[in-house]
């Protein structure tokens, strides 16, 4: 009964919010391993309509970056991370600290490049 609930309602398990988390974890591999999912969703990204859909949940995973199958999910550069350089996010898996680096909203919510879906 608590599981339809939960899948339901889990709307930060979107990818984009997992990979803004991932990239503030305390834990190197977790912060390399967020690099690298920006970086390949960069290199896939093409620009058409998106739409926020709710990922399947892995209720038994023990880690919150487990909560998603991510093959099977269409990873997005976040658009909070949209102005960074590699160079940056690299820096950034390596150092840990995010609180140096400028992050603005390049693209309004709701904008031209991403709409909701009809």
């Amino acid at each position: 009964m608590v599981d339809p609930v939960i899948s339901r309602n889990a709307f930060m398990t979107h990818p984009e919010n997992l990979l803004l988390s991932m990239l503030a974890d305390e834990r190197r591999h977790i912060r390399k391993l967020c690099v690298h999912q920006i970086i390949k969703a960069r290199g896939s990204s093409t620009v058409e309509r998106c739409c926020f859909v709710i990922p399947k949940l892995n209720s038994k995973a023990n880690q919150y970056i487990d909560m998603i199958n991510w093959f099977k999910c269409d990873v997005t550069d976040p658009p909070i991370t949209a102005d960074l350089a590699v160079e940056e996010l690299k820096s950034i898996a390596e150092n840990g600290s995010i609180k140096d680096i400028p992050i603005s909203m390049p693209h309004p919510i709701g904008g031209a490049l991403c709409k909701t879906c009809d």
